[in-house]
């Protein structure tokens, strides 16, 4: 073709997309640490769930194996501690599995060791 000039793309190369990618890096970061958001992950579960509002709530984050029955394992550990879920997000991606739990009472160390015994989890993690 004559007359043609061919470039490569640069839109994420000028100074002002590299700022933004920063911009959006970090706010990710802070909102994975904060909330336990796993948005945009590419080899995790994507998990995303807003705070309640309604009431105060406090926060476990659970990284599980993917079987049957362990999210029975983990929802027994908060009955037995008479916690009430508030709200729950689940989502799996292959053998891993990802759980995001508000409850109504502070999850005590106990939970958390009861949680952490179970089998198939992997991590826990209590945010607030």
């Amino acid at each position: 073709c004559p007359n043609v000039l061919m470039t490569p793309h640069v839109g994420g190369s000028t100074e002002e997309a590299q700022a933004k990618i920063g911009e959006e890096v970090a706010a990710a970061l802070l909102k994975c640490i904060n909330e336990g958001s796993t948005h945009g992950a590419v080899n995790f579960p994507e998990v995303d769930m807003k705070a309640c509002t309604a009431t105060k709530t406090h926060r476990v984050l659970c990284i599980h194996d993917n079987k049957p029955g362990v999210m029975s394992s983990i929802n027994n550990v908060f009955t037995e501690a008479k916690a009430n879920i508030c709200q729950q997000f689940l989502n799996t991606k292959g053998d891993v599995g990802y759980v995001i739990i508000d409850l109504n009472v502070e999850a005590s160390a106990e939970v958390k060791k009861n949680l952490a015994s179970l089998e198939s989890v992997v991590k826990v993690r209590v945010l607030y």
